[in-house]
């Protein structure tokens, strides 16, 4: 099987070595890898790698944009900044 066909969805077993043994299956999803990256989730270190970049306008522009995103961001940052006398009253009666 040329390289440039593997892809994720492939599903029949890639040997890796010459043996026709079952067991030489086992590893065949590890002899691609370097063919097929998975996708991760970004981590919390990502995002702060990120924001690195962002000067002190940019870093307003972003908050700008999740307050106005929706009503929990703006709940959220009001409490955060202090700006509620009582912070748990939005959330009251809410289920």
């Amino acid at each position: 099987m040329p390289r440039e066909s593997l892809t994720k969805s492939a599903r029949s077993p890639v040997r890796c070595s010459r043996t026709s043994s079952p067991r030489a299956l086992a590893p065949a999803r590890r002899c691609i890898t370097d063919d097929i990256q998975k996708e991760k989730t970004p981590t919390w270190t990502d995002l702060k790698a990120k924001l690195k970049d962002f000067d002190r306008a940019g870093l307003i522009g972003l908050v700008q944009d999740l307050y106005a995103a929706n009503k929990d961001n703006q709940l959220f940052l009001h409490a955060r900044f202090g700006l509620l006398d009582d912070a748990l009253e939005p959330l009251q009666g809410r289920h």
